[in-house]
């Protein structure tokens, strides 16, 4: 207290320290980086394969083991799904959640997949660690010359939008790749005499690329430029194939040579009805502000048009706008909970107190942006609602410092011993206030995992807030009641007497106490009442639907039903922007999106909303009204959601070591889930097979004629698909060149009449060496961990308790799964929420550890630390009751907030059991000594609950889904213990307190 009092003697100095703080935290907000969402660390990875040809049970018996006994001896890989299909394979990989250095953790896996390179060869794995990245931007372009002009100039886009400083990548949406088809009918081999496979072996070997040696040229050594070397599809027209000993024909003359789509690539990206080329931009995190990239990111776009002109490049999708608006509306919530709290000051204490306790408001904030800026903190969604959240909080203290000063003025004191006085009584309470407020946020802080990376901000700027709360209260707020604290007011002094009178006359009631118990309990009961929601939607005014047929479906017949779904969806006026994404999930605009692989039978269609508030609305009509008008397939609409992507609320992954006891097992658990009534659009998340048509080669006539499987295999690639023969470099793209028999591929009953070419150059029918059969085969093979994987997706019917239902279904669908020696494990929502709950409970006790050791060391009284903590339900009866009364669900957010509450509440506890511990040591009677604790510190406590509970208001009452949870509960806490705590907690220190030892040495 002491050095305290020589701090005030040197004013200069704290003011000169604030003033430069606060201005580093005003210029920071303008300078700070900047983005909508936190960053995640890169946990998530996939490893492809690509092997044309090969089937499921190939890749399988070569691939698939060898691999996974390599990722099961990396400990920081927490789990891997591989997904097989006929000629690729992909291997969904998640770090543990503990891990950080991510980077690390990658390269060693890749070292683990070096060593197993040399097994696989020729067939190369390639590891992917960037996919959680957002791809925030997509743009259209549009020659309006064709899909092929259209490519060729998203390719000169792509190259101008990577000289933007902080675009990581570009990828093209939609593309339909660029491949050069040789049209060489069967019949014109019927003409010519020559086979495909000479024709191929032609081309191949015109670009061998083989060196030409070097020489010697006036004393410098060069080279001899090659002679096999083709660049473009003018240089494959100009070649000379040889039909017969003494003859060569030009390639033209046999066949007909074009520049054609990659019928291979799948995605296509379809704007309001209309093919079309996209740009999908992704940005460097934590590394911009937002706010200037847009503005050069969109003068480039404007420069790109004016060059190109008449084409055009529109930004379709663009997240920095999303930035700006959410950082507008958390700005928005922000400055109208700090002129809510000063209001509440202004009538509430006198106009200089006011003013004193608004100016350390505006300090505390300036200088927590500062430090948390200096610290390397980004500015996102959860940095500034973390500032809300601490703003009533902030001026607690600063709120008890003054009116403990205003009080010993009231009584008659100078100003220097009224500042002096409230300094020794405050500075111990108001340090074990911070220190537990503090712990309850330490769990939050030392979770770990993607939900507690998304909320991890919080805890970090409320601790600093706090903290300088303490600061300032107490070292600035005596300094400026020195020069701005004068004579008390008289009428606000009358107001508080009224206001004190009216409330110690109601607690004088001990009645009151049981039926405000009484009420209390009830109105906890109606925590069943509320609604759950554990990772509530994002607000956005966009929502997607996702279209899945028969796997195994055309792209093209999926195409027909989306074209149905988009005319009944822009049907709806609320509607504004369509679009659609066929053969894949799209681009990953938003962080929680979740994604799907490449496979013809999905597409995706994402629409904008005229207004945010119609997103929900839509989403259940689609939803009702899309599945009835396509039966045959699954459609799903979603809104864009917070937390962990989730694909469905209900997820049961049946797993086994033998692939029939799995298949067994997920179809008794889908009859089962068919007869609950509260599980609607229970769906396969596999298939039942699909047809295959397989050739079994008669080896002795094979060898009769010269031929083997290598070679049959390359002739029915001509027939159906193409031939790959090559590859070319065009304008530094690589293009593939493909030998077809026609456009479109040969029908299958045209199969068997395939003319093969024999050793002796006789022409013999595929069907005189093969039988060809159709059978059914699986279209995936999907494995987790090494067991086979067979997974089921479901939806909670509407008003039905997800938790509930998801808890009821655990023991039974366990239990029907070992009938068949198979395991479950719940995902979707039921995982990500226990993980969620995990994280967090593993780090409460160490917030515990801490709030008890704080009190200890100021009451040093087992008793009085139980009653301190007797104030926490006190606060968790009015957190559901707020939840009920204002229909919010409970979820992740409202857990949250019970953490909050745990180091608020104990706050005003803590002022009340000092204040009466202090005046019975002074000799004071036990009943006396607690009224008069009440009588001095309600004050104070009551504008601590106003300043926080009007604080919160604005996310409480904001459009945003993600914020209401955690402030109502908070509000409702808070309310409830403000009117609780003081009831309950003087009856129990006067039952409770034994002067002796308090005089002496609590015990």
């Amino acid at each position: 207290m002491a050095k305290v009092i020589v701090a005030l003697l040197k004013p200069r100095l704290i003011f000169g320290i604030a003033l430069l703080l606060s201005l580093t935290g005003v210029a920071s907000w303008f300078t700070i980086y900047e983005q909508e969402d936190p960053a995640f660390p890169y946990r998530n990875g996939t490893i492809t394969l690509q092997s044309p040809g090969s089937s499921i049970s190939v890749l399988n018996n070569t691939v698939v083991a060898p691999l996974e006994q390599v990722l099961r001896q990396v400990d920081e890989i927490r789990t891997f799904d591989v997904s097989v299909v006929h000629g690729a394979l992909s291997v969904g990989i998640e770090l543990q959640e503990t891990i950080y250095d991510t980077d690390s953790a990658w390269r060693r896996v890749r070292d683990r997949l070096a060593g197993l390179a040399t097994t696989l060869a020729p067939l190369q794995l390639q590891l992917m660690d960037r996919i959680q990245d957002t791809e925030g931007i997509l743009l259209s372009v549009h020659s309006g010359k064709g899909l092929v002009l259209d490519r060729q100039l998203a390719l000169s886009v792509r190259d101008e939008l990577y000289k933007i400083p902080g675009v990581r990548k570009v990828s093209l949406v939609g593309d339909p790749g660029q491949r050069i088809e040789v049209i060489y009918p069967q019949m014109q081999m019927l003409q010519s005499g020559v086979s495909p496979l000479e024709l191929a072996s032609a081309i191949r070997q015109a670009n061998s690329n083989e060196i030409s040696g070097e020489i010697l040229f006036d004393a410098i050594r060069t080279t001899v430029q090659p002679l096999t070397h083709l660049t473009g599809i003018a240089a494959i027209e100009s070649l000379h194939v040889k039909v017969a000993a003494q003859s060569a024909l030009p390639l033209t003359s046999l066949a007909e040579v074009r520049s054609s789509f990659d019928s291979d690539k799948l995605p296509r990206f379809w704007l309001d009805g209309q093919p079309t080329i996209g740009l999908a931009v992704t940005v460097v995190p934590n590394s911009i502000r937002s706010s200037n990239f847009s503005q050069a990111f969109k003068t480039t776009i404007a420069e790109l048009n004016s060059r190109f002109s008449p084409s055009e490049i529109k930004i379709q999708l663009f997240q920095p706008e999303q930035t700006k608006l959410r950082r507008q509306d958390l700005e928005s919530s922000l400055l109208l909970s700090a002129v809510a709290v000063v209001l509440v000051l202004m009538v509430l204490m006198s106009l200089r107190a006011a003013l004193i306790v608004g100016i350390s408001l505006l300090v505390i904030t300036c200088c927590s942006i500062a430090v948390f800026a200096l610290g390397g903190g980004i500015l996102q969604q959860m940095t500034i609602a973390g500032l809300i959240l601490s703003l009533g909080l902030m001026v607690d203290s600063s709120i008890i410092m003054v009116e403990r000063v205003s009080f010993y003025r009231e009584s008659a004191l100078s100003l220097r011993y009224a500042i002096a006085n409230s300094i020794r009584d405050l500075y111990k309470p108001l340090l074990s206030s911070t220190l537990t407020t503090i712990a309850a946020f330490i769990p939050m802080l030392l979770a770990k995992g993607d939900v507690a990376d998304f909320i991890s901000s919080i805890p970090v700027v409320v601790i600093i807030t706090i903290t300088m709360s303490f600061i300032t209260a107490i070292v600035l707020i005596p300094l400026m009641c020195c020069y701005l604290i004068g004579q008390p007011s008289t009428m606000q002094s009358a107001k508080w007497v009224w206001l004190e009178s009216k409330i110690r006359g109601a607690f004088a009631h001990r009645g009151l106490i049981v039926v405000f118990v009484i009420i209390g309990l009830a109105a906890f009961l109606q925590f069943k009442a509320v609604s759950t929601q554990f990772f509530p939607s994002s607000g956005r005014a966009q929502a997607y639907v996702d279209v899945e047929l028969a796997f195994g479906s055309s792209i093209e017949a999926t195409q027909a039903v989306v074209d149905k779904l988009n005319k009944h969806i822009h049907a709806d006026l609320r509607v504004d922007k369509l679009m659609t994404f066929v053969g894949s999930s799209g681009p990953r605009f938003y962080y929680n999106l979740a994604q799907k692989p490449e496979q013809s039978h999905f597409a995706r269609i994402v629409f904008t909303t005229k207004n945010s508030n119609d997103v929900s609305n839509l989403v259940r009509q689609f939803n009702a009204e899309l599945p009835l008008l396509f039966p045959a397939v699954i459609i799903q609409a979603n809104e864009l959601g917070q937390g962990p992507p989730i694909a469905s609320p209900i997820e049961i992954n049946v797993m086994a070591t033998h692939d029939q006891d799995a298949f067994q097992a997920a179809e008794a658990i889908l009859s089962k889930l068919h007869l609950n009534p509260a599980i609607e659009k229970i769906r396969r998340d596999y298939d039942l097979g699909k047809p295959q048509l397989q050739l079994q080669l008669e080896q002795q006539q094979l060898q009769l004629v010269g031929l083997n499987e290598t070679v049959v295999s390359q002739y029915l690639a001509w027939r159906t698909s193409g031939l790959l023969v090559t590859t070319i470099v065009d304008n530094g793209e690589l293009i593939p060149v493909y030998l077809r028999d026609s456009a479109e591929g040969v029908p299958s009953w045209q199969l068997s009449s395939t003319l093969l070419k024999g050793a002796q150059s006789q022409l013999l029918p595929l069907d005189l060496i093969a039988d060809i059969n159709v059978v059914g085969v699986p279209p995936v093979l999907k494995r987790t961990t090494g067991f086979t994987r067979f997974t089921i997706l479901a939806d909670v019917v509407a008003g039905k308790d997800e938790e509930e239902v998801i808890a009821a279904l655990i023991e039974p669908i366990a239990a029907l799964a070992q009938k068949y020696q198979a395991r479950v494990e719940f995902g979707g929502e039921f995982e990500e929420a226990a993980e969620a709950n995990q994280a967090l409970v593993k780090a409460l006790p160490i917030g515990v550890m801490i709030v008890f050791v704080v009190l200890m060391l100021q009451f040093n009284s087992m008793r009085l630390v139980l009653l301190v903590f007797v104030s926490i339900p006190l606060a968790m009866i009015g957190a559901p009751v707020a939840l009920a009364l204002t229909n919010t669900p409970f979820g992740f957010m409202s857990i949250l907030g019970l953490l909050t509450l745990m180091g608020i509440v104990v706050n005003t506890a803590i002022l009340l059991i000092d204040g009466a511990v202090g005046k019975i040591k002074a000799g004071e009677a036990v009943k006396l000594a607690v009224d008069e604790a009440l009588k001095e510190r309600m004050r104070a406590v009551l504008l601590t609950t106003l300043t926080t509970v009007v604080g919160m208001l604005p996310l409480a009452l904001g459009n945003s889904a993600l914020w209401p949870p955690l402030a109502w509960t908070v509000i409702g806490g808070l309310l409830s213990a403000t009117l609780l705590i003081p009831l309950v907690l003087p009856q129990l220190l006067i039952w409770l307190l034994k002067p002796r030892k308090l005089r002496n040495r609590i015990l």
